[in-house]
């Protein structure tokens, strides 16, 4: 009975002090739950203010490549007319000293070189038959300056572009090493091949080659013949001077073979 009185007494005591215990540890918990927003807030607002940056970086990335461009290809468009009108010009002074440096009206100075163009209808070994003939060998091509030179050459005989779809032969072959694992060019003469040398079985599009060439295509393409700019059949007209490998056996109809024989001067 003694209890129940002192109960009576201070249950208002006993659920004031619950209540404030209750408010009080609600009142803790949001402050904790609205420092959590608050650093989320601020995570959200940092992460939004990198986006924006990146998307604005990535505008004016895209706004300078814009700009660029034009000017990009004016500089390649003047590059590649520099380069036409040096062969253009070399063309011009062969008509009257390669006679006298080469031998006669035939042959084509280029590079301490002469260089003769012969329309026949050969395989690659027959060609190089051909060439031994004349104390010279088929051409190798040592640059991009050597490789335009003499693609510019078959301009002279425009009138016989439909009869040559597949090129003229030059001196590389490409045979596939097996136990290296790679294939390994030569060219005829012996000279060291450091122009468009391609080591691996993939195909590429790396100059001199063609789009996806070369490509040994059934195993058995090892010689390599040479496209001046051309259009035939189905091919558009994109070729300019860009390397094929093709059967050795072929004979490409009415072809230019292309001959390279040292000289003094």
């Amino acid at each position: 009975m003694h209890f129940l009185k002192f109960f009576n007494k201070n249950i208002f005591i006993i659920l004031f002090i619950l209540l404030f215990l209750i408010f009080n540890y609600g009142i803790t918990n949001s402050e904790e739950i609205d420092d959590e927003i608050l650093k989320k807030q601020l995570k959200m607002g940092k992460l939004k203010k990198y986006i924006n940056e990146e998307n604005n970086n990535n505008k004016k990335e895209e706004e300078l490549k814009e700009f660029i461009s034009p000017i990009n290809s004016i500089i390649n468009k003047n590059k590649t007319n520099n380069q036409l009108n040096k062969i253009q010009n070399v063309l011009e002074w062969n008509k009257y000293r390669a006679p006298i440096i080469c031998g006669d009206n035939e042959w084509h100075y280029f590079d301490g070189f002469c260089y003769k163009l012969i329309i026949g209808k050969f395989n690659w070994e027959e060609a190089l038959n051909e060439c031994k003939k004349q104390s010279s060998n088929l051409v190798s091509i040592h640059s991009e300056q050597e490789n335009n030179f003499v693609g510019s050459l078959s301009t002279k005989f425009e009138e016989n572009f439909d009869n040559f779809c597949h090129g003229f032969w030059i001196g590389m072959t490409r045979k596939y090493n097996e136990e290296m694992e790679i294939f390994k060019s030569e060219w005829s003469d012996g000279t060291l091949v450091n122009y468009g040398n391609v080591p691996k079985r993939e195909a590429f599009h790396i100059p001199p080659w063609m789009g996806g060439q070369p490509d040994n295509s059934g195993g058995i393409e090892e010689c390599i013949n040479s496209c001046p700019k051309l259009g035939c059949d189905n091919w558009p007209q994109i070729f300019f001077n860009q390397w094929n490998d093709s059967r050795c056996l072929i004979k490409l109809n009415g072809a230019f073979y292309l001959f390279n024989s040292p000289v003094k001067i």
